[in-house]
């Protein structure tokens, strides 16, 4: 097996859920997919330009407050959706002291 094929493979395996445009079919995929720490932190930090990191975190905050909305344990993503907040003024407070 070829490794294109193989890559091909993990890609089909593992979508890129980070990076995924709201509404595509790998963001529809991930739906159902854990939303993490790690997840908040790599747009957070990531290197690209602040006007995409800001409208990542803005997304991932409305699908956190969407999954708490639809369930009756909702509450439990609470410490996940402040840390979203967080990492949001923080992305904003860089760019902000940037200018």
């Amino acid at each position: 097996m070829s490794d294109s094929h193989i890559n091909h493979r993990r890609k089909q395996e593992n979508p890129d859920v980070i990076n995924a445009p709201v509404g595509s079919e790998t963001d529809v995929t991930s739906v159902a997919l854990d939303i993490t720490s790690p997840d908040i932190n790599a747009i957070a930090m990531g290197g690209e330009p602040f006007g995409d990191r800001q409208q990542r975190l803005i997304e991932l905050i409305e699908e956190i407050e969407a999954r708490m909305d639809a369930s009756s344990r909702g509450q439990d993503l609470e410490p996940l959706l402040q840390e979203a907040r967080t990492a949001l003024r923080i992305v904003e407070e860089r760019e902000r002291e940037e200018r």
